[in-house]
């Protein structure tokens, strides 16, 4: 984030694809594009205006959540520019 990378970058892609397959088991992640395609959809519906008013009072009471938030948003960010850029890999 410091180095206001864009959610197409290699270094955010990178991360975004690690991220994911931390949570596949080794059947999963013999189709990657596919298991990435049903995480991916899982946890960018699973974002709610509960978890956003979570995450604004958390940062109101500790303003370095705010980090972790926007580490966060950029990582869903990622993975949404990946979801709308599979088919052309």
């Amino acid at each position: 984030m410091k180095q206001q990378l864009s959610v197409d970058s290699p270094i955010v892609q990178a991360i975004v694809e690690d991220f994911v397959m931390m949570y596949a088991n080794s059947e999963q992640s013999n189709d990657k594009s596919k298991f990435f395609c049903e995480f991916a959809q899982y946890v960018l519906n699973s974002v709610t205006e509960r978890i956003e008013r979570f995450n604004k009072l958390c940062s109101i009471l500790n303003p370095k959540w705010r980090l972790i938030h926007n580490g966060n948003a950029l990582l869903l960010q990622g993975m949404q520019w990946k979801l709308e850029h599979l088919d052309e890999g």
